[in-house]
């Protein structure tokens, strides 16, 4: 009689951890922390590679879904960055993205956006006084 009850409760944990499927884990969310580093230059992409690879900046930023999917986005970000030959720089920017898939987990990326910038100088400016740049 305890054998048979036993097996019983096997059967029935068994068949209750196998009776059905977890519904599928969503592979997006909203809100998450994205970390930016990039590089800031104002010169040709392959003439001076350590010139455009000298002006580090960081950022961070987040995305909200427009349909509930990875493919429709907004994205929001602060970005800073460190260039001595222009002057550091703090840009707030958001863009709209779209993301058609190419196949599963691989998608091209399409962005429109504004920003703004505010930058400081590295030296003062020149000024005109009495007809001369100073």
């Amino acid at each position: 009689m305890k054998q048979r009850f036993l097996f019983f409760l096997i059967i029935c944990w068994f068949t209750h951890s196998i009776r059905g499927q977890s519904e599928p884990a969503m592979d997006y969310r909203n809100f998450p922390l994205v970390i930016t580093l990039q590089f800031h230059s104002l010169s040709m992409p392959f003439k001076n590679l350590k010139a455009n690879l000298s002006n580090i900046g960081i950022g961070i930023g987040t995305e909200v879904s427009h349909n509930g999917n990875h493919n429709w986005v907004q994205q929001f970000n602060l970005m800073w960055y460190r260039n001595k030959n222009v002057g550091n720089g703090l840009f707030l920017y958001s863009q709209a993205v779209w993301r058609p898939t190419i196949t599963n987990n691989f998608y091209t990326e399409l962005k429109l956006g504004a920003g703004y910038m505010l930058t400081s100088r590295p030296t003062q400016s020149f000024k005109q006084e009495n007809d001369e740049w100073i």
